[in-house]
């Protein structure tokens, strides 16, 4: 997988490098449930393991904003002296550079547009961005493939493995604990035995790749599979824009 992207993109983050242990850290994605419970997995698995939570803020996501610091003062809670300070990264830049870049040739080429798989290529390419930042060589993401059986379009299974394969390119290990877990109420299970909380944002595009009233997929997978492996690496090969991306550290 050509970098030409990763090279594009710089981070303005000061972080407590002192602190880091980068065989024992993991960066983790800090959002909805799915990505607290896969935390709690990690944390679980690996005592050793030292967390840096990551939050992305997009535009497109509205909704009380302050539950991120409760879920970070719970996980400390939870897993005292295992947390380490968060790191809360401003995309918007990013987002429409990546997201908007293509929407008509998307639709003439592929049949269809959804914001949605490059919205989360962009949560990754951040996370890969932090952890080669850091020097640190894992990271946590709570995407599952089926949601009690519903699917998502950016993470049904050849979707994920993209997203892996980007990791693999960097050297980063992405674990995915969650992936095969399809029961909502399996996911529930892991943050009540910690009494945990997570972040409930909503988002402008929510849905936008269902059939009316349904939870059928509007579009085909095969135009789909042709759109992540033809037109993302496209993409990030020729992504010719320099982006600087603010990252605050929560103390």
């Amino acid at each position: 997988m050509n970098s030409r992207i990763f090279e594009k993109i710089n981070l303005n983050l000061e972080y407590p490098m002192d602190k880091i242990i980068s065989e024992n850290c993991f960066i983790a994605d800090i959002s909805g449930n799915d990505s607290i419970a896969a935390l709690i997995k990690v944390a679980e698995e690996n005592p050793s393991a030292i967390i840096i939570p990551s939050i992305v803020e997009l535009a497109c996501e509205y909704g009380d904003k302050d539950q991120f610091s409760k879920v970070l003062k719970k996980l400390d809670e939870n897993f005292s002296h295992r947390i380490m300070p968060g790191i809360i990264s401003e995309t918007n830049d990013l987002w429409k550079a990546i997201v908007v870049n293509n929407i008509q040739e998307s639709v003439k080429l592929y049949g269809f547009y959804s914001p949605c798989i490059t919205c989360h290529l962009v949560f990754h390419i951040i996370r890969i961005k932090i952890a080669n930042f850091l020097n640190i060589k894992n990271v946590v993401s709570g995407e599952r493939e089926l949601h009690s059986n519903k699917e998502k379009i950016n993470q049904v299974d050849f979707v994920l493995d993209f997203y892996n394969s980007l990791y693999n390119s960097m050297g980063i290990i992405h674990h995915l604990p969650l992936r095969y877990i399809n029961d909502n109420n399996e996911v529930n299970k892991i943050l009540e035995k910690y009494n945990s909380v997570s972040v409930q944002l909503n988002c402008l595009f929510a849905g936008n790749y269902y059939r009316k009233e349904t939870i059928e997929f509007n579009v085909d997978k095969k135009q789909i599979y042709n759109y992540v492996y033809k037109c993302l690496p496209l993409l990030m090969e020729t992504f010719d824009k320099q982006i600087i991306v603010q990252c605050k550290v929560y103390k």
